[in-house]
Protein backbone atom coordinates (compact mmCIF):
# COMPACT_ATOMS: atom_id res chain seq x y z
CA UNK A 1 0.00 0.00 0.00
CA UNK A 2 2.86 2.48 0.58
CA UNK A 3 4.34 1.85 -2.88
CA UNK A 4 1.22 2.81 -4.37
CA UNK A 5 0.76 5.96 -2.17
CA UNK A 6 4.28 7.17 -2.85
CA UNK A 7 4.07 6.10 -6.77
CA UNK A 8 1.17 8.20 -6.53
CA UNK A 9 2.31 11.60 -4.54
CA UNK A 10 6.23 10.79 -4.86
CA UNK A 11 6.51 12.63 -8.43
CA UNK A 12 4.36 15.76 -7.48
CA UNK A 13 6.21 16.14 -4.32
CA UNK A 14 9.78 15.86 -6.20
CA UNK A 15 8.66 18.20 -8.85
CA UNK A 16 7.57 20.51 -5.83
CA UNK A 17 11.02 20.25 -3.77
CA UNK A 18 13.75 20.59 -6.94
CA UNK A 19 13.36 24.06 -7.69
CA UNK A 20 13.89 24.57 -4.13
CA UNK A 21 16.76 21.86 -3.64
CA UNK A 22 18.64 21.96 -6.84
CA UNK A 23 20.24 18.84 -5.60
CA UNK A 24 18.17 15.95 -6.52
CA UNK A 25 19.87 13.42 -4.14
CA UNK A 26 18.74 15.56 -1.23
CA UNK A 27 14.98 16.06 -3.10
CA UNK A 28 14.94 12.22 -2.94
CA UNK A 29 15.92 12.12 0.55
CA UNK A 30 13.03 14.64 1.06
CA UNK A 31 10.67 13.16 -0.89
CA UNK A 32 11.06 10.37 0.74
CA UNK A 33 10.98 11.48 4.52
CA UNK A 34 7.62 13.36 3.30
CA UNK A 35 6.20 10.23 2.16
CA UNK A 36 7.06 8.61 5.35
CA UNK A 37 5.65 11.47 7.68
CA UNK A 38 2.43 11.68 5.47
CA UNK A 39 2.28 7.52 6.07
CA UNK A 40 2.63 8.15 9.33
CA UNK A 41 0.53 10.95 10.54
CA UNK A 42 -2.45 10.43 7.98
CA UNK A 43 -4.77 10.15 11.02
CA UNK A 44 -4.26 13.59 11.85
CA UNK A 45 -5.00 14.85 8.96
CA UNK A 46 -8.04 17.28 8.64
CA UNK A 47 -10.11 17.51 5.09
CA UNK A 48 -11.38 20.87 6.47
CA UNK A 49 -8.07 21.99 6.20
CA UNK A 50 -7.63 21.52 2.44
CA UNK A 51 -6.89 18.74 0.18
CA UNK A 52 -4.88 15.83 0.95
CA UNK A 53 -2.84 17.07 -2.14
CA UNK A 54 -1.88 20.36 -0.30
CA UNK A 55 -1.66 18.76 2.65
CA UNK A 56 1.47 16.75 1.42
CA UNK A 57 2.89 19.38 -0.46
CA UNK A 58 2.60 21.80 2.96
CA UNK A 59 4.40 18.68 4.54
CA UNK A 60 7.09 18.93 1.28
CA UNK A 61 7.72 22.32 1.52
CA UNK A 62 8.46 22.24 5.26
CA UNK A 63 10.71 19.94 5.46
CA UNK A 64 12.07 21.30 2.77
CA UNK A 65 12.65 24.62 3.85
CA UNK A 66 13.90 23.12 7.40
CA UNK A 67 16.44 21.18 5.31
CA UNK A 68 17.69 24.53 3.54
CA UNK A 69 18.31 26.35 6.81
CA UNK A 70 19.88 22.59 8.28
CA UNK A 71 22.43 23.36 5.04
CA UNK A 72 22.66 26.63 5.59
CA UNK A 73 21.66 27.38 2.37
CA UNK A 74 23.07 31.13 2.40
CA UNK A 75 23.63 31.86 -1.01
CA UNK A 76 21.31 33.58 -2.68
CA UNK A 77 21.01 32.00 -6.32
CA UNK A 78 19.96 34.99 -9.26
CA UNK A 79 16.24 34.75 -10.11
CA UNK A 80 15.56 34.88 -13.97
CA UNK A 81 13.13 37.35 -14.83
CA UNK A 82 11.07 34.64 -16.76
CA UNK A 83 9.27 32.23 -14.23
CA UNK A 84 9.23 29.00 -17.01
CA UNK A 85 12.40 28.01 -16.20
CA UNK A 86 11.74 27.13 -12.94
CA UNK A 87 8.24 25.66 -13.94
CA UNK A 88 9.60 23.40 -16.55
CA UNK A 89 12.57 21.79 -14.22
CA UNK A 90 9.33 20.91 -12.18
CA UNK A 91 7.52 19.65 -14.25
CA UNK A 92 10.60 17.23 -15.72
CA UNK A 93 10.52 15.86 -12.41
CA UNK A 94 6.83 15.47 -11.70
CA UNK A 95 4.87 12.17 -13.55
CA UNK A 96 1.24 12.60 -12.27
CA UNK A 97 -1.66 14.47 -13.74
CA UNK A 98 -1.92 17.89 -13.40
CA UNK A 99 -5.66 18.38 -13.96
CA UNK A 100 -6.14 19.22 -10.54
CA UNK A 101 -3.05 21.68 -9.93
CA UNK A 102 -2.91 25.27 -10.09
CA UNK A 103 -0.79 26.15 -13.23
CA UNK A 104 1.07 29.27 -12.05
CA UNK A 105 1.51 30.11 -16.51
CA UNK A 106 -1.98 31.14 -16.82
CA UNK A 107 -1.97 33.95 -14.33
CA UNK A 108 1.84 35.02 -13.46
CA UNK A 109 2.02 37.64 -16.67
CA UNK A 110 -0.41 39.58 -14.37
CA UNK A 111 1.27 39.78 -11.83
CA UNK A 112 4.60 42.25 -11.09
CA UNK A 113 7.71 41.45 -11.09
CA UNK A 114 9.18 42.78 -7.62
CA UNK A 115 6.38 40.47 -6.89
CA UNK A 116 6.82 37.57 -9.04
CA UNK A 117 10.67 37.42 -7.50
CA UNK A 118 9.60 38.06 -3.84
CA UNK A 119 7.85 34.98 -3.84
CA UNK A 120 9.55 32.84 -5.65
CA UNK A 121 12.16 33.62 -3.44
CA UNK A 122 10.15 33.42 -0.36
CA UNK A 123 8.89 30.26 -1.05
CA UNK A 124 11.39 28.48 -3.29
CA UNK A 125 14.54 29.68 -1.72
CA UNK A 126 13.42 30.11 1.91
CA UNK A 127 14.25 33.43 2.74
CA UNK A 128 12.60 35.50 5.12
CA UNK A 129 10.88 39.02 4.35
CA UNK A 130 13.83 40.55 6.46
CA UNK A 131 16.35 38.78 4.05
CA UNK A 132 14.88 39.59 0.97
CA UNK A 133 14.65 43.56 1.87
CA UNK A 134 18.60 43.13 2.80
CA UNK A 135 19.50 41.49 -0.31
CA UNK A 136 17.35 44.13 -2.45
CA UNK A 137 18.38 46.87 0.16
CA UNK A 138 14.37 48.15 0.66
CA UNK A 139 11.84 48.64 3.09
CA UNK A 140 10.95 45.04 4.77
CA UNK A 141 7.25 46.27 4.51
CA UNK A 142 7.43 46.46 0.64
CA UNK A 143 8.45 42.91 0.28
CA UNK A 144 5.92 41.72 2.74
CA UNK A 145 3.33 43.86 0.35
CA UNK A 146 4.46 42.35 -2.38
CA UNK A 147 4.36 38.86 -1.24
CA UNK A 148 1.11 39.42 -0.25
CA UNK A 149 -0.32 40.80 -3.64
CA UNK A 150 1.52 38.04 -5.45
CA UNK A 151 -0.47 35.23 -2.78
CA UNK A 152 -3.64 37.33 -3.82
CA UNK A 153 -3.28 36.63 -7.38
CA UNK A 154 -2.62 32.77 -6.80
CA UNK A 155 -5.63 32.88 -4.36
CA UNK A 156 -7.93 34.85 -7.16
CA UNK A 157 -6.41 32.66 -9.84
CA UNK A 158 -7.37 29.39 -7.67
CA UNK A 159 -11.19 30.61 -6.97
CA UNK A 160 -11.39 31.72 -10.59
CA UNK A 161 -10.13 28.34 -12.01
CA UNK A 162 -11.82 25.96 -9.40
CA UNK A 163 -14.76 27.46 -10.12
CA UNK A 164 -15.09 26.31 -13.93
CA UNK A 165 -16.39 23.19 -14.68
CA UNK A 166 -13.96 20.39 -15.22
CA UNK A 167 -13.50 19.26 -18.94
CA UNK A 168 -11.84 16.13 -20.16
Amino acid sequence: MFAEFYDRTGGRVYGLITPMIDDHRRSEEITHQTCAEVWGTASRYRAERGSPTAWVLRIAHRLAVADMRSQQHERIQPIADDFADAQESRRQGENVTREHEITLESFWPTVQHRERKDLYRSYYRAMTSRQIAQADDIPVEVVRSSIKTALLAVHLHYVRTSSRPMSH
